[in-house]
């Protein structure tokens, strides 16, 4: 049976309307029933009020409220039809009315109206979004408003989908409405072969001289609105919602094929702005087959850490789990799970069900864990501010594996900037490995962790200063280090604290990072004195200067030479393959300068972030323009690769030379571990392997 438009433009036909209400006696319940509808709807009419139903149907809606005491209803519609066939069915309610008529044209009274109910008839005038269509729904409203009462409220029941919420938008920027968006809780069915889409209640609220925009939503379980600052924060929360219909009906119909299906995001009531829990879904094609379905938990504090934040590292997860769903499960740093994971699991138990495996049986009890058990983790947001460059930024400690505290800065994007571990501070009492392991198994007096030096979370930056032994004979000679961006500053602390007569310039942008190191990560002038310098500055024009001074300087001072720069900068921009460095950094004339500031003897070290191996190739290429030796080093953790770059053709021997490197390593790690038995953290000789010396591909 054909009960279903060929096209979008015939549903605010009137002639297809009625062919559907000929053929289709009974009651057509397009978004909800009365039961699942009610909640909302006696939220907002009172049995006194005159209701409008406009675009009534054969629906039971107005029949059910009729027989809870909401008398003054009228009926209309544009079908003849379903019209002569409700006055039939109703007979015996006597004081409801049942007229034909269409919405854009009311034959009523001005401010005649309390409420105008609408369930879906504003979606189907909207289904085809043409001018004219579009026109006629400038009209609709115009008539609304103008039947409605002061205080009055137009209530649609709708899919909101964008033409229709862009509307809606669109007409309040000029008129005193509140608009309050609520989601609609109705029923799910698992065997419905097609996308079921979120139902929605939008309400508003006819006001006079509003002296601003009130803009409101609720979720389901909500009495108390949600307060929103702008329209794309209302259609945020609608697609929000949207977006979770389209991944529950993708995991009801079967096994996830690849890792591109979107996160789904859970919000409390009381907050519908900042998400209380972020779930990942990885399905396996083998697994236990006694595991069915599970949900881990990423302790606070980690959900940033490459194992839970990429697609490959959550398919590591699932795999070790075994389970043939699992549900990954991040928690939110502006939430408070002072219950654990008992009170975790309590709020999810529902949820999770409903992105369970459609065979899962009734009676299947979804198993939650976490690393070590029942523990969620522990994490303590320590400062909060704003960059200019950015935006909002975040520095929190939370707990490692093994028990260890770390400090993170992360940007509004949930990029983690820098990672440092944490220690006690000690003065004369050393802090051995097992100490440092217990930190977390005591309550923790924050003020007195500070960052461990000795440690580098980054791959990356370990690779850099196993780099050194290409430069330097001793750990204790004199050079002097250029580092274009100093992000949190790992790799100048480390540098400072492991080599006592280096110095470091420090050059970065944004001066609110700046003060995030001297502040939070142990890099200030005033704990190395002379010996580091950090300056609020753009790299490339810092190094065009330093050119310039040493040109119109009488002769070449070492002042203005470095032994090692350090090009470490990101461009923020995940559109290209090559995020870092930035494209102003990577041109003939910024290598140039560079190579004007290094000793003879020094090296350009290049962190390289690019997942296309052509430009990665095209890069060193063009890099070795200018420095002709250069070695690269790639991390096996991510897609970093570190360029060692030098201003000489090196050694005929590249394996004698990187032989030279691997022995000087050796010494070092074993003159520190001398000097320090119970702190041991250098290890150079590792990221040694696998250094590899460029040569330009040929075509």
């Amino acid at each position: 049976m054909d009960l279903l438009p060929k096209s979008s433009s015939d549903f605010h036909k009137a002639e297809y309307w009625e062919e559907f209400f000929t053929k289709r006696t009974k009651a057509f319940e397009w978004y909800g029933n009365y039961f699942e509808l009610s909640g909302i709807l006696l939220r907002y009419i009172k049995p006194k009020d005159d209701i409008l139903v406009i675009g009534c149907g054969n629906s039971e809606l107005s029949e059910k409220l009729y027989d809870g005491g909401f008398l003054k209803i009228l009926n209309i519609d544009i079908s003849t039809t379903v019209i002569d066939q409700m006055k039939q069915k109703n007979v015996a309610r006597s004081e409801m009315k049942w007229e034909v008529m269409d919405a854009a044209q009311l034959k009523l009274d001005d401010e005649s109206c309390s409420v105008v109910l609408d369930k879906g008839t504003l979606d189907a005038i909207l289904s085809d979004y043409t001018s004219e269509v579009n026109v006629t729904a400038g009209k609709m409203f115009k008539e609304i408003e103008r039947v409605l009462r002061l205080g009055g409220r137009y209530i649609c029941i709708t899919l909101a989908q964008d033409p229709l919420v862009s509307t809606v938008l669109q007409y309040l920027k000029v008129t005193d409405w509140l608009l309050r968006v609520h989601k609609v809780s109705v029923s799910y069915h698992k065997d419905y072969d097609k996308i079921q889409m979120p139902v929605f209640a939008i309400v508003l609220t006819k006001f006079r001289n509003l002296p601003r925009k009130i803009l409101e939503v609720c979720l389901e379980d909500a009495t108390k609105p949600s307060k929103l600052e702008s329209e794309e924060q209302v259609l945020e929360f609608i697609k929000t919602q949207q977006n979770y219909a389209i991944v529950r009906n993708e995991l009801a119909h079967g096994y996830i094929k690849n890792l591109g299906l979107p996160s789904v995001e859970l919000h409390s009531s009381d907050n519908i702005i900042i998400p209380r829990y972020k779930i990942n879904i990885v399905d396996l094609e083998t697994y236990n087959p006694l595991l069915k379905y599970g949900v881990f938990i990423i302790p606070q504090g980690r959900e940033s850490e490459w194992l839970f934040s990429s697609p490959k590292g959550r398919l590591e997860v699932a795999k070790n789990a075994q389970f043939k769903r699992l549900a990954i499960v991040a928690l939110s740093r502006d939430h408070v799970y002072e219950g654990g994971m008992q009170q975790i699991q309590k709020e999810l138990s529902l949820k999770v069900m409903e992105l369970a495996p459609a065979s899962l049986d009734d009676n299947y009890k979804v198993p939650f864990l976490s690393i070590g058990g029942d523990d969620i983790g522990e994490r303590h947001v320590r400062y909060r501010g704003e960059s200019e460059f950015t935006g909002p930024f975040v520095i929190e400690d939370y707990v490692g594996s093994e028990g260890v505290w770390y400090r993170q800065l992360l940007f509004s994007s949930a990029i983690v900037q820098s990672v440092v571990r944490l220690t006690r501070k000690t003065s004369q009492k050393k802090t051995n490995k097992k100490q440092k392991q217990k930190l977390s198994k005591t309550k923790t007096d924050f003020e007195n962790l500070t960052p461990d030096p000795s440690y580098l979370t980054s791959q990356y930056l370990q690779i850099m200063v196993a780099g050194y032994t290409g430069i330097l004979d001793s750990m204790h000679d004199s050079f002097r280090v250029l580092i274009l961006g100093l992000g949190g500053g790992s790799l100048a602390f480390h540098t400072l604290h492991f080599f006592p007569n280096s110095h470091v310039t420090a050059v970065e942008l944004d001066g609110a990072v700046a003060d995030v190191c001297r502040n939070w990560f142990g890099v200030s002038e005033e704990t190395f004195k002379s010996r580091l310098d950090i300056c609020i500055e753009d790299g490339v024009s810092f190094v065009e200067n330093m050119v310039k001074k040493m040109e119109v300087a009488d002769e070449k001072s070492d002042g203005y030479l470095f032994d090692i720069v350090v090009i470490d900068v990101d461009s923020k921009d995940d559109t290209k393959s090559l995020r870092a460095p930035p494209a102003e950094f990577i041109t003939e004339e910024a290598f140039e300068n560079i190579k004007c500031i290094v000793k003879p003897r020094g090296a350009l070290m290049v962190n390289v972030l690019c997942r296309d191996q052509k430009t990665k190739m095209n890069l060193f290429a063009d890099i070795q323009k200018t420095f002709p030796l250069v070695y690269t080093r790639d991390c096996e953790s991510d897609v970093n690769t570190v360029a060692f770059c030098y201003k000489n053709d090196g050694a005929e021997d590249s394996n004698e030379e990187l032989l030279q490197w691997h022995s000087k390593a050796q010494l070092w790690e074993a003159e520190w571990k001398r000097s320090n038995p119970d702190n041991y953290e250098l290890v150079l000789c590792d990221f040694l392997e696998n250094v590899l010396k460029f040569r330009e591909p040929v075509n």
